[in-house]
């Protein structure tokens, strides 16, 4: 392995972390009257997603995201976070957001993955695979797929285009109790 090649590699690598961390942004200023964005109605749970929907509170224990179902694929918004202002004293935002709209939005709510479709079984119920998981630190989305390693954990594989290089994390369930940091959003 050239010297090259392992710089990319670290860099894609890091890339993936940021992405798997997921909850935290840069602030910025949020407009007086911004007003939330509501998600799309979500479907009645078909029986075969049940086992990976609700809240998982991520591998650094800093963020939570509730996994729904979207009509037939899954989808998952932030639903807690463990800090929601920044040391500037201002809500976090989703600041670099590709989508200059959205940059000024609370973090809370923000999708961060997306369009996971049941890829086939699993140990424990089944592979959702084919989706992406978005980074708000950095406002990068990539590649994601997900899977239940017991009934109070998943797997969370990210990647960048090539899954050799890709990192997988394990989520935690998170507990009935846990409050939701904002109202949902798309």
């Amino acid at each position: 392995m050239t010297h090259l090649s392992r710089l990319h590699w670290n860099q894609i690598r890091n890339a993936v972390r940021l992405a798997l961390l997921g909850v935290y942004c840069t602030a910025a200023s949020t407009p007086a009257d911004a007003q939330p964005v509501l998600p799309p109605a979500v479907s009645a749970l078909p029986s075969n997603v049940t086992e990976v929907t609700g809240v998982w509170i991520d591998h650094t224990g800093r963020g939570a995201v509730e996994i729904v179902s979207c009509g037939e694929q899954l989808c998952g918004y932030i639903y807690w976070t463990k800090d929601t202002i920044s040391r500037q004293g201002k809500p976090l935002v989703d600041a670099k957001n590709p989508d200059s709209a959205r940059r000024n939005k609370p973090i809370c709510g923000t999708r961060i993955l997306a369009n996971l479709v049941r890829q086939g079984p699993a140990r424990l119920g089944y592979v959702w695979g084919k989706g992406t998981i978005y980074d708000p630190e950095e406002g990068e989305t990539f590649d994601a797929e997900i899977k239940l390693t017991n009934p109070n954990e998943l797997s969370v594989f990210g990647y960048a285009g090539v899954r050799f290089l890709g990192e997988t994390y394990s989520w935690k369930r998170a507990p009935a109790d846990l409050v939701r940091c904002g109202p949902p959003r798309v």
